[in-house]
Order: structure tokens, then sequence, then C-alpha cells
């Protein structure tokens, strides 16, 4: 199997970093990176207006102009969900102008140790452990759940809601857990 290892990384103060995907997860990113000082480019589906945008995204992008944005970036964050559209988005032909990268998902895992991924010697591999959080995290999500159940039976919008008609690579199920237990195809 191949081995994780570590890498020399250049100050990301001053740096352009292109966020895939601004919705709640991408615009923490953002957040984060403007601490670092970084200009924050966000690609999004549709198209922000001025004083719409977060105070942590300095140039919104659209979709249909990615690929200008990506000829901006010295970081490239991907917050995207796994659907027909994002599945390879940067693919062989965008990704080789990319001189380091850090993966932390693959379609495949754990990552297969024949994978020409680990000899890559700009390429930073990560066990996906992106999401690897404390017990306070963790108590945070489960109460996230929790609110969001209570909005579910209510019949009330949902919060950090995932469209997977539209988003998703595979059908969602949602299990609500209960006396005898109850499954809700969302989609279908």
């Amino acid at each position: 199997m191949g081995t994780l290892r570590s890498s020399q990384t250049e100050s990301l103060s001053g740096a352009t970093v292109v966020v895939l995907g601004v919705g709640n997860i991408g615009l923490r990113v953002a957040r984060l990176c403007k601490a670092f000082e970084m200009t924050v480019h966000g690609v999004t589906r549709s198209a922000v207006t001025s004083g719409q945008g977060s105070p942590h995204v300095n140039v919104y992008w659209t979709s249909e102009e990615m690929e200008m944005a990506l000829a901006e970036a010295d970081v490239i964050v991907s917050c995207l969900p796994s659907s027909q559209q994002t599945v390879s988005l940067l693919d062989n032909d965008r990704s080789r102008w990319i001189s380091k990268a850090v993966l932390d998902v693959f379609s495949v895992e754990p990552l297969p140790a024949d994978s020409p991924l680990w000899k890559e010697p700009n390429v930073i591999i990560t066990p996906h452990v992106a999401m690897d959080c404390n017990t306070h995290t963790k108590s945070q999500i489960v109460r996230h759940f929790l609110d969001n159940y209570k909005r579910f039976v209510n019949n009330e919008p949902l919060m950090d809601f995932l469209d997977c008609s539209r988003d998703c690579q595979d059908p969602y199920w949602l299990v609500v857990g209960g006396v005898g237990g109850v499954s809700e195809d969302l989609y279908g």
C-alpha cells in the first residue's frame, strides 16, 4: 500500500483561492481562507449580484465562467457534491497544470495500493479525514440532525438542504428513527 507523506508548503497569505461550490461548506472554507489573508474567488451555479454575496468571497464566478476562475487560482478547493455534473470536473485536461494537490476523497476508498497517485511527488493523500472531528463537533452534528428531524416531522423547510434530485450522484434515503423506524424515499 502507498504511504502518506508530508510536504513543504508555501505561504497562503496573498494567494488566490478558488472555491468550487460556495454553499454552507464552501463559505466556511472561504471564511478560513480570508483568515489566512487569501483572496477568495467563489464559483457558483448562478450569478451573485453586488451586495448579495458573502463578505468572505472577493469575486464570484458562475459555473459557466469556471475556466476563467481557475486561471486565477493559486489554490483550488472543491466543495461540490458528487453528481453527474461534478464527477471528474477537474479531469486530466483541466488538471494537467496543477503543480500540487491534496486529495482526501476518491471514487474507490481506500485508494488502491496500485494507484499511480501514490507515486506522484506533488500529491498529498489523506485517508478521507477532512471531516474527522472531535466530540464537540459530533455533538453539533447530532443537534443539527435533531433540529432538522423536528422540521421534517413538522413539515417545515430543512436547514442546509441538499437537493439530491439535482445535486447528488446516488439517490439518498432519509431514515427516520423511532419506534419501529420509518424509511422515506425523498425523491422517488
